[in-house]
């Protein structure tokens, strides 16, 4: 499929999102294998044994270092918890995608009504339709893997033939793209990573250009804009309030970015405002930088503190420990005369 320039803007936003997010996992993945071995060093703390060697003993209380264990524990836990988010706001997306997803096919139609037939040969969407029994305007573009295209009965009621095609177009361009997947990749994303600076700016400017590139699709270039303008009127008046399904993996044909849409539609002219990197972005990077700067330093620091704290303790022994573990020796030696072992080292 020839991207446009349109669909080329969306791909780069989507692809400083990915990146972003996935600069963030990388991370918290890089902090987790650096901290657990310290994480072990912890668990031995708390039972009160390290290493022992010829009565050279090494005990690291959390009297002796409260701000570094403190802060460990505190890493820990906002690591562990980092995980479980992550882990729980994927499933939790996935589950309600799933759910919508389920309810609507439940009133799947054995068979296409004869225009969407027609219409799906015309547009190469053979076997990429499904038709439900409902009466509200529900169309949207379904499916991780195998993306598919869903219109109720009562949107092939309302819509002309004309107007059903540059839907199906519409959708079309969602379907080719993957925009399911990408949308449950910027859902997910913007959910566990929503503390951090310009993801919600750039999501949005993902769905502003992923929404006009499908109606660019849709209306060859812009050229044909009337039967889109008339089918997205019609959607939009018969719902009369018009049902938020932003938390959804899913691509609904007059659900979002529906200003930018209608600016481009009755305005050809109209640019809308995209910048490749911006402030927000910057400030994306420069917070995940200071975020493993900061947590990285603290780590180096608490592994030579507590490296340092090791060694003087076993060195404060160690000048003596050849000694020590002679007398220990000598003392094992000499316990063996009472049975009839005579050596040497008991007479000095």
């Amino acid at each position: 499929m020839l991207r446009s320039d349109l669909a080329k803007k969306a791909d780069l936003t989507f692809y400083q999102l990915l990146g972003l997010g996935l600069g963030f996992l990388f991370i918290l993945f890089f902090l987790a294998f650096k901290i657990s071995s310290l994480m072990l060093l912890l668990a031995g703390l708390f039972w009160q044994r390290l290493a022992a060697t010829c009565d050279c003993l090494n005990h690291l209380s959390l009297a002796n270092h409260p701000l570094i264990l403190t802060f460990l524990i505190f890493v820990v836990l906002v690591l562990a918890g980092l995980l479980f988010l992550i882990i729980a706001k994927i499933i939790k997306l996935k589950i309600l995608t799933n759910k919508f997803i389920g309810a609507n096919l439940a009133n799947k139609s054995r068979a296409l009504a004869p225009i969407l037939n027609s219409l799906a040969k015309e547009t190469s969407l053979e076997n990429k339709i499904i038709e439900i029994q409902d009466a509200q305007p529900i169309i949207f573009c379904f499916g991780l893997i195998k993306p598919k295209i869903c219109l109720s009965s009562g949107s092939v009621d309302k819509l002309s033939r004309s107007e059903l095609k540059v839907v199906l177009l519409h959708e079309q361009h969602h379907l080719l793209s993957h925009e399911p997947l990408k949308l449950f990749i910027v859902r997910a994303l913007t959910k566990i990573l929503f503390f951090l600076p310009g993801l919600k700016y750039l999501a949005n400017q993902y769905l502003v250009f992923s929404e006009l590139a499908a109606d660019e699709w849709a209306t060859d270039y812009f050229q044909n804009k009337a039967f889109l303008a008339g089918a997205l009127y019609k959607v939009l008046k018969w719902k009369k309030q018009l049902i938020k399904k932003n938390e959804l993996a899913i691509s609904f044909f007059a659900d979002q970015v529906m200003e930018e849409r209608v600016n481009k539609l009755t305005n050809n002219n109209y640019q809308p405002r995209f910048k490749i990197f911006n402030s927000h972005l910057a400030g994306g990077l420069v917070s995940l930088s200071l975020i493993f700067i900061f947590v990285l330093g603290l780590l180096v620091l608490s592994n030579s503190a507590l490296a340092s704290s090791a060694q003087s303790s076993c060195s404060l022994s160690s000048q003596n420990l050849t000694s020590q573990c002679q007398i220990s020796v000598k003392k094992t030696i000499c316990q063996l005369e009472s049975y009839g072992f005579h050596n040497s080292v008991c007479t000095d």
